[in-house]
């Protein structure tokens, strides 16, 4: 069952966020007497689409937080999000987050769906992730070149990862009528304004004893006061090493996905340059 519903942009500490989210669901679980060891679930698989990762067996000791890397890791959650945006088919969310053994959700694109799980969960508070704004839009600016990356020079190397991912995922956040942000991928601008607002409606539409709005700067405290847990003696867990994380961790996430369709392409070029020069 899910406990949080994160409701904060991308680079607004979601990683560090979800990571420390995920120490404190083993506590709560441990501190409530709940801890079933190994027990286990069907995880993505539970889904019931495409293929499932080597990450589908999830075991129920170890309670997860639904974030974008969750996506990038299961061909099922690809295919749910991608019919969702593409055909408006509906998403499972009890299947996508109990099925999967997620009490937690951050990020994008599921932190755009916090009012349908609002009603979905309705004992769940909403996490609002905050940063300040000049920094953040500084941040984000440089997802979107990692994108526009991913998108004009890997995405041509490696069809898969466009049809799959990018393929939903830049309309709805640069679509030129329907993306979230208003200018499209690359076309360089703010993106504060769309921070701003979207901020705005999360403190308007959540009911205030379900919200916390939270900075990762504050640590552990408001997180284990949220779950009702003892605050853990511990480093909070600051995950996220900039850009270079986020580049890292994609990268490795389309590799262990794609693997074989990068070593074909990697086969092919070199047949190319080799015939050039022979």
């Amino acid at each position: 069952m899910v406990l949080v519903i994160g409701a904060g942009f991308g680079r607004t500490g979601t990683v560090s966020t979800k990571t420390a989210l995920e120490r404190l669901f083993q506590l709560k679980r441990r501190q409530e007497g709940s801890d079933n060891a190994g027990e286990t679930q069907e995880g993505h698989a539970a889904v019931g689409v495409g293929e499932s990762s080597s990450s589908d067996h999830v075991s129920v000791s170890e309670p997860k937080c639904y974030h974008f890397f969750e996506i990038v890791k299961s061909h099922g959650h690809m295919a749910l999000w991608k019919a969702h945006y593409l055909e408006g088919k509906p998403l499972p969310y009890k299947l996508m987050l109990d099925g999967g053994g997620f009490q937690g959700t951050m990020d994008f694109p599921i932190c755009l769906k916090y009012q349908e799980l609002l009603a979905i969960y309705p004992d769940a508070k909403v996490l609002l992730t905050v940063r300040d704004e000049a920094r953040w839009d500084a941040s984000w600016s440089r997802v979107e070149t990692l994108v526009w990356i991913m998108d004009r020079i890997v995405g041509v190397l490696v069809p898969p990862v466009r049809w799959h991912v990018l393929v939903w995922l830049v309309p709805l956040l640069w679509g030129k009528d329907t993306g979230i942000f208003q200018h499209e991928l690359g076309a360089g601008g703010s993106s504060v304004e769309a921070y701003r607002k979207h901020v705005a409606e999360v403190r308007r539409t959540v009911p205030a004893h379900r919200l916390v709005e939270y900075n990762v700067k504050e640590g552990w405290a408001p997180l284990c006061a949220m779950l009702d847990v003892d605050v853990p003696d511990e480093p909070f867990p600051f995950a996220n090493a900039g850009m270079s994380g986020i580049w890292r961790q994609f990268v490795e996430q389309l590799w262990k996905q794609y693997r074989l369709q990068v070593i074909a392409v990697g086969v092919l070029l070199f047949a190319a340059i080799a015939s050039v020069w022979s």
